[in-house]
């Protein structure tokens, strides 16, 4: 099994501010016309064509995070995320894991190594 998330960057015109508060709600048409210039947005087409990309990453490559390269743009190419830290620290992420664990009371289910090819 293959898991990674995917950023599919900024594009205004999905609707993700609908259900957003008042204040951005009347923001977005000025959002809008300011960050396309600041190359903070895109279009839908090339949101879904990042999860399209996603696809061809194959099997070997799962765990990450994908968003843009770039560290202060909400577009362009994408990239494997390493900053901040914790997208990479395998400690921290396993004592979230546990964290979860002794919350819910549902414990982490056992990790089976793959089997060697028959």
């Amino acid at each position: 099994m293959t898991v990674n998330a995917v950023s599919p960057s900024s594009p205004p015109s999905s609707g993700f501010a609908r259900d957003a508060s008042l204040f951005m709600r009347v923001m977005m048409p000025v959002l809008k016309l300011v960050r396309p210039l600041m190359g903070m947005t895109g279009t839908l087409e090339a949101a879904a064509g990042r999860y399209v990309e996603a696809v061809d990453l194959g099997d070997g490559d799962t765990g990450h995070f994908y968003a843009t390269t770039h560290p202060r743009k909400a577009v362009g190419p994408v990239a494997i995320q390493t900053n901040p830290d914790y997208f990479t620290d395998r400690e921290s992420q396993e004592a979230g894991f546990e964290a979860v664990v002794k919350m819910t009371g549902v414990p982490f289910p056992e990790i089976n190594e793959p089997s060697e090819a028959r």
